[in-house]
């Protein structure tokens, strides 16, 4: 009977310790699963795609100074947009012409625009040309195409128009579209040159 009654006893004993473990239990997982989660981001892409807007601005600032251009253009974009932190558009100003002096054109035509615009700068027709024309240097269409326009118009500079129509005969050829409504606006002959139309196919 002693064995019996023994056995008895253990039950009874983990019956009552049973609901005592089983809380230990959901306490420790809810400790884990509350425990923050340490994330190591590969690039300030990546830390901006899942929105980490702080981390962004950190992995940018390293990529930037490392000489990655397309860093600096992208920490330009987050203080101009003010995504992690203020609103600076002076700041983004400094980090797009780092961006264009480091070689990234759109960097080049991200300050460019501002500038051309007067949009959180203040307008600067002289200085967007310049920088129009870094952007072209390099291939940029884009860049030619406004460029172009500028030259053409007397922008920021002297009058240049058969320069200017040149740019954007060819910015339009490599299917600029912005290019293509100037040369149309303006009634520039096209010449020879194969053009993209915009406006019912090549």
């Amino acid at each position: 009977m002693r064995p019996l009654a023994t056995l008895f006893c253990l039950a009874a004993l983990c019956a009552a310790a049973s609901p005592a473990l089983a809380q230990d239990e959901t306490a420790a997982f809810a400790i884990v699963q509350d425990a923050p989660r340490e994330v190591n981001y590969r690039n300030g892409d990546a830390a901006r795609r899942f929105q980490n807007y702080e981390e962004a601005i950190r992995l940018y600032r390293e990529e930037c100074d490392g000489d990655e251009a397309t860093s600096c253009t992208s920490l330009g974009d987050m203080h101009r947009r003010g995504l992690g932190t203020d609103q600076d558009y002076q700041l983004a100003d400094d980090l797009y012409e780092e961006a264009c002096t480091k070689g990234d054109t759109v960097g080049c035509l991200s300050l460019a625009n501002l500038l051309f615009e007067g949009r959180g700068l203040a307008k600067d027709y002289t200085r967007a040309r310049i920088l129009y024309d870094r952007a072209c240097e390099q291939d940029d269409p884009t860049g030619c195409a406004v460029l172009g326009n500028m030259m053409y118009a007397g922008l920021g500079g002297s009058q240049q128009r058969e320069e200017g129509a040149q740019l954007m005969r060819e910015a339009c050829a490599a299917e600029v579209e912005y290019a293509c409504n100037q040369v149309q606006r303006y009634g520039i002959d096209r010449g020879n040159a194969r053009f993209y139309n915009p406006w019912g196919g090549n």
